[in-house]
């Protein structure tokens, strides 16, 4: 095969091959490139609806192409489901603490903010329309069916604004919930405000009291009710077969007020979703980060769902280095297309194979962790050297300038990606800067560990739950190597290391499917850091074990 002849022009400054974030991506619609998702997520009949992935492995760009290819697509922001409004809630967290079960009331809220969607959309209802207009075009709809008006006149009297706005139609059916809570003459009186007072018997006694009539007012909202619900719209509003509506949920993973009660909701979403997809014609899709995920699976509850009910919903995605680089080379083209005029790619940009990092496509993606957003923004960073030193070719020097700066950014993201999930982590990426890369549990330096656990005694009144507090707190009692034995299964979980089990094995890293609590477990394995955090920490002899 010929080798192809590296182009060369001037690189002006501002050059990009898109935004890492998909929503501000102007290349998404030309430079989209399909690997199956689209039309798993399009088929109605198919279970997989909650896309799972790592930031940037695409998720949003996936949902953004849905909403692009199919005609009748409902977008919820997470803003329009007041969900700050429930995590501030003072009741909800009372009842949950008195050992509510609040699952049931949770998938209401979803299930009644769906349906109230899907009716709205069906008869092309807007705010304005006012409530007579909203239930006189309902009701001349539904005809004489006692059933279906029955189920309208349920939501109506759970949620008297129902034709409003989503985040209206959220508080009014949470504050419906509070006032008959707060107005219930059996809770009113035991006289006690759950959550506070002492440890008697007869305190104990009332608790036990409120919890009990309080579930009795939250199982009021009955299955019977919910199924009836489900049934007006499919009775009235999933009528086309041709024509499916598709309900989306993107952006579910901003800061909470109180991040277990996030939890729960998302969880329910979940199950939601997975309820909705037994509808013809319709389909809840939901873009969940694989933290969030994984926090959900490894929380502990009777009434949780079972990891392997919830994975037939999920649409994981992965992506080969092939389809990175088909990625990449489309962008390319519509970049430079009218700066160069030729067919330019990935392997045109480029700068031949060097004596030392070899092949200039292949040294870049093994810096990514397989995802879009990390090849865009190496790409990016050679762009922008080049234009900083006007360079006309991308050569090695740029290239690893740019692999140095994008280093920085990727292990700060790392950081934030799982910051939530495994409070002080940066501080443990920290202790290996300057390492030799290829280590045993043996051969970790008492120095590093040293080094975690100063910092843990520092945070151990502020965040009790970080891994470095942990760390210190293990010191006294346990061995160093014990220690990092407990650290490192995480930052393997992460992707900061890679870890090999044999001599014999390949280095495997967590996007990569393989046993990690298995792999973790073996005294043989040797870890490797990840190649995109080589330059950031000054990571020594980087050399990866085959």
């Amino acid at each position: 095969m010929a080798k192809e002849k590296q182009v060369s022009f001037k690189f002006r400054r501002g050059l990009n091959v898109g935004q890492i974030d998909a929503t501000f991506d102007t290349f998404l619609r030309d430079a989209f490139v399909d690997v199956g998702e689209s039309s798993i997520l399009a088929d109605t009949t198919s279970p997989k609806c909650i896309v799972v992935g790592r930031t940037g492995a695409g998720k949003t760009a996936l949902l953004l192409r849905l909403e692009e290819i199919e005609e009748r697509v409902i977008r919820i922001h997470p803003d329009a489901l007041s969900l700050q409004y429930l995590s501030n809630s003072t009741m909800l967290p009372q009842m949950a603490r008195a050992g509510v079960h609040l699952e049931v009331f949770y998938n209401l809220l979803w299930r009644h903010v769906f349906i109230m969607e899907l009716i709205r959309a069906r008869f092309n209802l807007r705010e304005e329309s006012g409530g007579l207009s909203f239930l006189e075009k309902i009701t001349t709809a539904l005809g004489a069916n006692r059933a279906e008006k029955a189920a309208l006149e349920y939501y109506r009297q759970w949620n008297p604004k129902l034709w409003e706005t989503t985040d209206v139609r959220v508080r009014e059916i949470t504050s419906t919930l509070n006032e008959r809570i707060s107005t219930d003459a059996g809770i009113k009186a035991l006289g006690v405000h759950i959550g506070v007072g002492g440890h008697s018997g007869e305190d104990t006694t009332q608790r036990v009291q409120f919890k009990e009539r309080a579930q009795a007012i939250v199982n009021e909202i009955t299955m019977e009710h919910m199924s009836v619900g489900m049934d007006l719209v499919k009775r009235q509003v999933l009528v086309d077969k041709q024509k499916p509506y598709f309900i989306l949920i993107d952006d579910l993973d901003r800061a909470w007020v109180d991040a277990a009660f996030a939890y729960d909701l998302i969880d329910a979403l979940v199950d939601t979703a997975g309820e909705f997809g037994k509808l013809p014609n319709v389909k809840i899709v939901v873009a969940l980060r694989e933290d969030i995920v994984d926090t959900i699976h490894a929380r502990f509850g009777s009434l949780r769902q079972q990891r392997e009910k919830h994975e037939a919903l999920f649409l994981r995605l992965q992506w080969t280095k092939t389809q990175l680089q088909s990625l990449v080379d489309e962008r390319v083209k519509i970049l430079l297309r009218r700066e160069y005029g030729g067919e330019v790619c990935l392997a045109t940009l480029f700068p031949p194979e060097h004596p030392k990092h070899g092949n200039a496509i292949e040294y870049a993606m093994v810096r990514t962790f397989d995802r879009p957003r990390d090849i865009i923004d190496f790409v990016n960073k050679c762009l922008e050297v080049a234009s900083e030193i006007g360079a006309v070719r991308l050569s090695w020097s740029v290239l690893l300038e740019a692999e140095r700066r994008y280093s920085t950014t990727r292990l700060r993201s790392l950081e934030d990606e799982w910051l939530e999930r495994f409070p002080g982590i940066g501080i443990l990426f920290e202790a290996f800067r300057g390492a030799k890369d290829g280590f045993s549990f043996a051969e970790l330096e008492d120095e590093r560990l040293t080094r975690v656990c100063i910092r843990g005694e520092e945070l151990e009144s502020s965040q009790p739950l970080a891994l470095p507090v942990l760390a210190f707190q293990m010191l006294e009692i346990r061995r160093p190597v014990d220690i990092w034995r407990m650290l490192l299964p995480t930052l393997v979980r992460v992707g900061f290391l890679g870890i090999k089990v044999n001599p014999s094995s390949q280095t495997r890293f967590s996007y990569e499917t393989f046993d990690l609590a298995s792999a973790t477990d073996t005294d043989g394995a040797v870890f490797y850091f990840h190649p995109a955090v080589y330059a950031a920490l000054g990571i020594r002899d980087p050399v990866r074990g085959n």
